[in-house]
C-alpha cells in the first residue's frame, strides 16, 4: 500500500468517527479530516497514485459542497467520505 494513500485513509477514518460519534450524527465535523486528505492528494510527485488521489479529491470536493449546503444534503457527503476511505484504502499499487 502507498503511504500517501494510508494517510488518507487515517484522515478519513477520523472524520467518520468523528461524524458518527455525535448524535444526531454532524457532517460538518468531518471537514478537518476532509482538509488533511485534501492537502494530502496535492503531491507534486504522486507516482502511481496520482489517477487514485486525483478521484479521491474530486469525491472530497463535493463532499465539503455538499456539507455547506447543510441538512439532508450535508449528510449525503459522508457517503462520498466513506466511498473516497475505500477507495484509498483498497487501490492497488503496482
Amino acid at each position: 500500500m502507498s503511504g500517501r494513500l494510508q494517510r488518507i485513509t487515517g484522515y478519513l477514518m477520523m472524520g467518520f468517527g468523528a461524524v458518527m460519534g455525535t448524535s444526531p450524527p454532524a457532517a460538518e465535523r468531518a471537514l478537518g479530516a476532509i482538509a488533511l486528505a485534501r492537502a494530502a492528494c496535492r503531491d507534486a510527485a504522486p507516482g502511481a497514485v496520482g489517477p487514485a488521489l486525483a478521484r479521491i479529491d474530486q469525491a472530497l470536493g463535493a463532499a465539503e459542497s455538499l456539507i455547506g449546503l447543510g441538512g439532508e444534503r450535508a449528510f449525503q457527503a459522508v457517503g462520498l467520505v466513506h466511498s473516497a476511505m475505500a477507495l484509498a484504502a483498497t487501490e492497488p499499487v503496482s
